[in-house]
């Protein structure tokens, strides 16, 4: 997924590269067949995963939406999922609330919220991750926690589960149908039930929706 983010990125980088500086317009139809064959390489690559790309442009004078991939009936109120682009509000919020004193970012997830008898993080099963008492809000931020990545990690082979070895997404949505949403607690469950980890909170970086999803 982080490699189709790029791919949009260098697509928009270029288009901003060869413009005229006597024409500010830019060919749709050259930015069409291009969107058309990095969606048709990212489904080769990708196999039986649907995927579709939106870009939309806009400058001073006009502005321009293209799509592939999506069904004939797609229109520009479609709705996409925001994905990792939502890590950026989570992390947004949370400051906002630091600014405010509602909350102190070095504060275990374990402890109370200011003001509350709650913690950060539910004191239950399905939230005890491995290193728990230890992990602050920060390293949840800057994945340095060492929550395991449910949804981008195989489950290790070591596991008991009939998921075991497996994409632990693609294990569910066989069973509950593609547009199965996903829940926290399927994701953080998986992670806190099997004690998966990747090392001891702040002593390395791996990348982790599990992290933000808790």
């Amino acid at each position: 997924m982080k490699n189709i983010y790029l791919s949009l990125i260098l697509i928009v980088l270029g288009i901003g590269c060869s413009k005229s500086k006597k024409d500010n317009t830019v060919n749709s139809d050259t930015l069409q067949a291009i969107l058309d064959k990095k969606v048709s390489s990212y489904k080769i690559l990708m196999q039986s995963k649907a995927i579709g790309m939106g870009l939309y442009i806009k400058d001073e004078v006009s502005d321009m939406y293209l799509s592939s991939g999506f069904p004939e009936s797609h229109k520009e109120n479609i709705r996409f999922r925001g994905a990792s682009t939502t890590k950026t509000f989570t992390a947004a919020a949370i400051l906002r609330l630091q600014e405010q004193g509602k909350l102190n970012i070095d504060d275990k997830i374990t402890a109370n919220i200011h003001g509350s008898t709650e913690p950060y993080v539910p004191n239950s099963a399905d939230y005890e991750v491995p290193y728990k008492e230890e992990i602050t809000i920060r390293q949840l931020l800057s994945h340095r926690a060492g929550i395991f990545d449910v949804t981008n990690t195989p489950i290790p082979d070591t596991v008991k589960a009939p998921y075991a070895g497996q994409d632990y997404t693609e294990y569910l949505q066989a069973i509950k149908g593609d547009t199965y949403t996903f829940e926290f607690l399927d994701l953080i469950g998986v992670a806190a039930r099997h004690k998966l980890s990747y090392f001891k909170p702040g002593s390395a970086y791996h990348y982790s929706n599990t992290g933000y999803n808790m």
